[in-house]
């Protein structure tokens, strides 16, 4: 009988074509698959709470899979995974959940960041994690608009349309938080999204964010 087992991944996704599993085979689904095939010699499916697009980076994204072999402890599954994952993908911890779990849709809500590094130069440690804008930036005028956000609406306007119309385009933002840091004397701002609609993913509409910052 198999036993179902929950991960929490982090990975840098800047050499990824994001979450979701593609015929090239370099995405974060596909390259845990493969650490499974590896570990258990079996095919099988594994399940995230969301889809991160291409270069986008995840601290704590969780997923599950249903696994025939019950040998294994989850502290070991650990091991065994990262052992044959690359560097930049990392299972942070395991753990055996009842069948009744599914990492998609028993998921509470989702939150997004999005950092804005403000200031003449970016550091090459920040560059592909933070949006550089060298012009200064009205920060009460941005934290004024991000809280427009806040609650349900129709986010219509920022979809892509990849040929598939969406069965709705409402979506509820729990919260928007704004942090402002300074960091050897340069200051970056960080946003916090977070999605209250946690069951599904509007494709590309959080892009707008970036806008606004």
């Amino acid at each position: 009988m198999s036993r179902r087992l929950k991960l929490i991944i982090a990975y840098d996704g800047s050499e990824f074509a994001g979450w979701q599993s593609q015929s090239h085979r370099n995405t974060i689904q596909d390259h845990l698959e493969r650490a499974f095939a590896r570990v258990d010699r079996r095919r099988v499916r594994v399940h995230g709470a969301g889809r991160t697009d291409a270069g986008v980076h995840a601290l704590a994204q969780c997923a599950h899979v249903d696994l025939a072999n019950n040998n294994l402890s989850a502290v070991r599954w650990t091991g065994a995974l990262n052992s044959r994952l690359p560097a930049t993908i990392r299972v942070l911890r395991c753990q055996h959940v009842p069948k009744l779990f599914h990492a998609r849709f028993s998921a509470k809500g989702k939150v997004y960041r999005y950092r804005i590094w403000s200031a003449a130069v970016l550091p090459p440690l920040e560059f592909g994690r933070a949006w550089h804008v060298a012009a200064p930036l009205d920060f009460e005028v941005l934290k004024t608009a991000a809280n427009y956000f806040s609650g349900r609406h129709d986010f219509a306007g920022f979809a892509a349309n990849r040929g598939k119309r969406e069965d709705s385009t409402v979506r509820t933002i729990a919260s928007v938080s704004q942090r402002f840091l300074r960091h050897d004397r340069v200051r970056w701002r960080r946003l916090s999204l977070q999605n209250g609609s946690a069951d599904r993913r509007l494709t590309r509409a959080l892009r707008a964010w970036q806008i606004i910052d």
